[in-house]
């Protein structure tokens, strides 16, 4: 985001305080990044690594953040940032209509379901992506593109208090930024609350082993 036309001093958030140098009689020639997360890079022009290639996503992607770490040990994490939004892209058209025709499949099978009566005492549609052909298109979707939509996938009052318990957990200040795998939280903007930190597929076979039912 620019913040000055060109020629005239650069101009920081009037939230953010000046250093020395960002005055207006120096200021001119300054490149700051204004984040969508509202973080500030300042003097972009003086970084040596403001125009590197990117590496993430690459191969090599964690042992260059371990060699940055040790050549930039205080600005390593405005390099990562930086790095992340100056090269976030919109996915590719052939990518957008291939989500687009996939969550119109799953559209029709559950209006088709709708149709068929299989609603529950609600009123809702009834687990309709419970059915070989809604489970199906549900698992292609995520096979090729990593996540799903199904509508009606809890009832509405269910959604709804699940809704009014992470508005209140953000509130009540229960929610902590997201991590990534590193357990760095400085370029995620989500917040996250783990509500249930034990392994379904491990409790039941510790449930199933514990009643005599288990297998070998």
């Amino acid at each position: 985001q620019l913040l000055s036309p060109l020629g005239e001093p650069s101009k920081l958030p009037e939230s953010v305080a000046a250093m020395p140098s960002e005055s207006a009689e120096g200021g001119i020639g300054r490149v700051f990044a204004l984040l969508p997360n509202g973080r500030i890079i300042r003097s972009l022009e003086a970084k040596k690594w403001a125009m590197e290639l990117p590496c993430i996503g690459a191969d090599h992607e964690w042992i260059s953040w371990d060699y940055a770490q040790t050549l930039w040990p205080s600005e390593w994490q405005n390099l990562y940032v930086w790095e992340y939004w100056r090269y976030l892209m919109a996915p590719e058209p052939t990518r957008s209509a291939s989500i687009a025709e996939m969550l119109q499949r799953l559209r029709l099978l559950r209006e088709e379901d709708v149709e068929r009566g299989l609603r529950n005492a609600s009123g809702a549609a009834q687990s309709w992506w419970r059915t070989s052909a809604g489970a199906d298109a549900a698992a292609d979707m995520l096979d090729v593109h990593g996540f799903c939509i199904l509508d009606d996938f809890l009832p509405l009052a269910a959604a709804e208090a699940v809704a009014d318990s992470a508005r209140n957990a953000w509130t009540d200040g229960q929610m902590s930024n997201g991590m990534l795998s590193t357990g760095e939280a400085f370029a995620r903007g989500d917040a996250v609350l783990w509500v249930n930190t034990e392994d379904p597929a491990a409790m039941a076979a510790e449930a199933i082993g514990s009643d005599g039912r288990g297998g070998p």
